[in-house]
């Protein structure tokens, strides 16, 4: 592949998810992000598009230890549970940065909002692992933007 791939590359370490009213959030991994278009299979056998997308789910990863990432995430998440806050839907941005940052691919989320939580597994065998809180996020519609 050498000589193939540009050098100002894109890694899976250099990105930042970032939701409208929320402070940064500190993710240590997010899922990939699927978005696939609703399509209709036809009497003869094929197929074509319905001409809207699925809605999409994603999870992502944040350090226990991070109170005010985490005090936020468990306040959108309380308005999305009861009766729910006309304003649980967040739109975000999905940045990732090439390695000399001269280069960002950025995607929109869409009325986003957090439908799970799972606390981490523990153990008293562990050496001191940082323990990490997974959110599952849903949102109707991401789209490339550049």
């Amino acid at each position: 592949m050498k000589g193939t791939i540009s050098k100002d590359h894109i890694p899976a370490s250099k990105y930042q998810l970032l939701f409208v009213g929320m402070p940064p959030l500190t993710i240590t991994e997010i899922s990939g992000i699927e978005n696939e278009l609703d399509v209709a299979e036809l009497p003869d056998r094929t197929v074509a598009s319905g001409g809207r997308t699925k809605p999409s789910e994603f999870t992502f990863r944040i350090p226990a230890h991070e109170t005010v990432q985490l005090a936020a995430l468990e306040l959108w998440y309380s308005m999305c549970k009861g009766d729910v806050d006309p304003a649980y839907q967040l739109s975000g941005t999905l940045i990732m940065q090439s390695i000399s940052g001269n280069l960002l691919r950025t995607y929109s989320v869409i009325d986003a909002f957090p439908s799970k939580r799972v606390l981490p597994e523990l153990s008293l065998e562990s050496e001191g692992e940082m323990t990490t809180i997974e959110w599952t996020m849903r949102c109707q519609d991401v789209f490339f933007v550049s």
